[in-house]
């Protein structure tokens, strides 16, 4: 019997991690108000919700309605957040309040204010983290105005006084383990509107597109403050929590790889490369990358974007970019009524990668461009065409481990 708890263990084990998100709240038409949002969840279980939110001058002891809605588009946080559209409800059921489990899966219902802040956590049916109806890159809202449970769509709660974008967050910080993921699986465009960081005044957009859902994702990026050569890179966790930037953790690198530049198929999952084209004081940057995905095992929903201080020299492991000049979110967007934005004539649709890389693989390698990384397998560069081969390491030592704990317990 223990053999066969182990082996369970090993294959259904990562099941029951509590997962974590956060949604970091940015004030709505300079309304003051700021805080977060955390989202926990055990597979299978309930959302744990707790909300901390400050500088609440309207109804600043009263209930307040807060709400997860459809897109995680915050481009309208000073013409009234309605970017992100209604509230999250993938059944079509009315609108209500927790305790009646026909309503939205985002009535989050009313939380209490006291001397303009609120801390308090619920538990809540219907939110999931995971899967196909998971919140992860949708969008939090803070109302003005009591939820009344009642009236249609909105509960008449008012205003949007706050919003932010739901993303991943490393779980070990939370005390949890593993990770959230959405597996909504038809998302053709996603965003991010970028918030300053590291003391600097680096703002802008970010749009990704994947037509159908599927190949590669053209991503365009519309930056102020900047000019000059900067590192352009997606994050791990989407947890913009840190001034600096650093809540994200390093570039997003499921394969285990060392760090690239396109179009090097040696790269991280979130090696963009660098942006460096500016006309009339905005820096532009589009790229049809072939590794980024809104859709799938290690979609990019959730996870961060950064433009960093200095230029991307293909060193490892993240190119010395340096200081985090700016952060966002990416979220899901409403693809009826997405525009793609027009470029200045000029801006460069590739990257200079395979020049840059090789400069460095040459100089740290002699003769040999062959590398072999730690936990991915072996990786062969050969005339400058880079090609990944062998599996995951980390995965099969994991299966290993567990095979040998089995026969160690039938042993015993």
């Amino acid at each position: 019997m223990k053999a066969v708890a182990l082996l369970l263990l090993c294959l259904f084990g990562s099941v029951s991690a509590q997962v974590y998100a956060r949604a970091q709240l940015q004030q709505v038409n300079g309304s003051g108000v700021s805080g977060y949002v955390v989202f926990s969840q055990v597979a299978g279980q309930n959302v744990t919700v707790t909300a901390i939110v400050n500088n609440i001058t309207a109804g600043p002891d009263a209930e307040h309605g807060i709400h997860v809605h459809w897109w995680g588009d915050v481009t309208g946080v000073n013409s009234g957040a309605l970017s992100v559209g209604g509230h999250w409800n993938p059944s079509g059921a009315p609108h209500g309040c927790p305790g009646n489990t026909s309503r939205h899966y985002g009535d989050m219902g009313n939380w209490q204010a006291v001397g303009g802040s609120i801390n308090m956590t619920k538990t809540l049916d219907l939110l999931s983290l995971t899967g196909i109806d998971s919140i992860i890159g949708r969008a939090v809202i803070f109302h003005n105005l009591t939820d009344d449970c009642v009236t249609a769509n909105t509960g008449n709660a008012g205003s949007r006084m706050a919003t932010g974008v739901i993303g991943l967050v490393n779980s070990t910080v939370y005390g949890g383990a593993g990770e959230a993921n959405n597996t909504y699986g038809n998302v053709t465009v996603a965003g991010c509107v970028l918030q300053s960081a590291s003391g600097s005044n680096v703002t802008g957009l970010v749009y990704l597109v994947q037509e159908n859902g599927t190949g590669n994702t053209t991503v365009m990026a519309m930056v102020n403050g900047i000019n000059g050569p900067h590192g352009f890179h997606l994050h791990w966790f989407g947890d913009i929590s840190n001034p600096n930037g650093t809540a994200t953790a390093g570039h997003f690198n499921p394969a285990n790889v060392r760090h690239g530049i396109p179009p090097v198929s040696l790269r991280h999952l979130g090696d963009m490369g660098i942006i460096n084209f500016t006309s009339n004081a905005v820096s532009y940057y589009t790229l049809s990358n072939d590794m980024i995905s809104l859709n799938g095992i290690n979609n990019v929903i959730g996870r961060a974007i950064h433009v960093h201080a200095n230029s991307d020299d293909c060193t490892n492991p993240v190119g010395d970019g340096g200081a985090r000049l700016a952060q966002c979110v990416i979220g899901i967007f409403n693809a009826t009524a997405f525009t793609a934005p027009t470029f200045p004539a000029g801006v460069p649709t590739t990257q200079d990668g395979v020049s840059i890389c090789e400069k460095i693989y040459n100089s740290t390698t002699s003769t040999s461009m062959t590398m072999t990384m730690t936990s991915t397998g072996s990786t062969t560069t050969t005339n400058g065409t880079m090609t990944e081969t062998g599996s995951d390491a980390a995965q099969v030592s994991y299966l290993i481990a567990c095979i040998l704990a089995v026969f160690a317990a039938l042993l015993l």
